[in-house]
C-alpha cells in the first residue's frame, strides 16, 4: 500500500489503548468537521501482569488521565461504534476499516501495529507520536524528554505507520514549550496534543487537492526508548549531574 492521502470524504477510523485517553482526541476530531467512523480499541494491555499497573509510567499515565479528566470530564464521543480487540493482528481490524472507507486511520497512543494488519488496509495509516521526530521513538517519550532534558524533542509528530517503530514518513511536527518549574505545563501537554493534533490532522484530511506522502526522517538520528522505570530515572539524573560537575 502506497504512503498516499488520496481525495476522500472526511472520515477516520481511530485506534487506540484502552485507557481514556483516545476520548478527548476524538471528540476534539468531530469539533474540526471530521467524522470518525468507529474506534478500534486494543485490549490487550488488560491482559499485562498485575504487577506492570503499579509501574511509574502506568503511575505516569494514571496521573495524567486524572488530570485531563478533572478539566473536561469524560468527553462526550456518543454515537461512535467503538470495537475491543485483544491483539492489534486481529483481522477485524481490517474487516472494520476496509468496511467504513475512511479517508485514513489515526493510531493515538497505541502500540505498534504489526505488519499482517497494515498489508490488509485499504487505507492508508498514520500515527500521533509523542515526541519530536527525529527524536525519541517508542513510549514515554515526554518523559523521557525531561529526564534527560531535551527540551528541543517535546512535541508531537504525524507520520505514516510502516513496519518500523515511529520510523514512517513525517507529514508535521510541532514543538511544545512549557515554561520549566511550573507542575501544571508538564501535566498538560498530552491534552496539547489532543487538541492541535485534532485541528492539524482536520487540515490534513480536508486537503482534497493535496497528495501527501510524506518526508522521510533521519532515523539514525532517533533514539528508542522503552516505558519509563524509576532506574532509569535516577539513571539519566545522575549522569546528568556528572556532566555538569565536568
Amino acid at each position: 500500500m502506497a504512503n498516499v492521502i488520496r481525495p476522500h470524504q472526511n472520515l477516520v477510523v481511530v485506534i487506540s489503548p484502552l485507557h481514556l485517553r483516545h476520548r478527548l482526541f476524538v471528540a476534539q476530531l468531530e469539533k474540526n468537521q471530521i467524522k470518525v467512523a468507529a474506534i478500534i480499541v486494543d485490549k490487550s494491555r488488560s491482559k499485562s501482569h498485575f504487577w506492570s499497573y503499579f509501574s511509574l509510567s502506568s503511575l505516569l499515565n494514571l496521573i495524567l488521565t486524572a488530570y485531563e479528566s478533572s478539566k473536561f470530564g469524560l468527553s462526550s464521543i456518543k454515537n461512535i461504534p467503538i470495537y475491543g480487540v485483544n491483539s492489534l493482528a486481529d483481522p477485524r481490524i481490517s474487516e472494520i476499516v476496509n468496511s467504513s472507507s475512511p479517508r485514513t486511520v489515526v493510531v493515538y497512543g497505541g502500540k505498534i501495529i504489526p505488519k499482517v494488519t497494515l498489508e490488509n488496509l485499504a487505507y492508508p495509516c498514520i500515527n500521533v507520536h509523542a515526541s519530536v521526530l527525529p527524536g525519541y521513538r517508542g513510549l514515554d517519550s515526554y518523559w523521557w524528554s525531561l529526564v534527560e532534558n531535551n527540551q528541543d524533542l517535546r512535541g508531537y509528530s504525524v507520520h505514516f505507520v510502516d513496519t518500523g517503530i515511529d520510523s514512517g514518513n513525517l507529514l508535521l511536527v510541532k514543538p511544545y514549550t512549557p515554561r520549566n518549574g511550573l507542575l501544571s505545563p508538564h501535566l498538560s501537554w498530552r491534552i496539547w496534543i489532543a487538541f492541535d493534533s485534532a485541528k492539524e490532522i482536520s487540515r490534513i484530511v480536508n486537503e482534497e487537492t493535496m497528495v501527501l506522502r510524506g518526508i522521510p526522517h533521519a532515523k539514525t538520528a532517533s533514539t528508542y526508548r522503552s516505558k519509563i522505570r524509576l532506574m532509569d530515572v535516577i539513571k539519566a539524573r545522575s549522569n546528568l549531574l556528572l556532566a555538569k560537575r565536568h
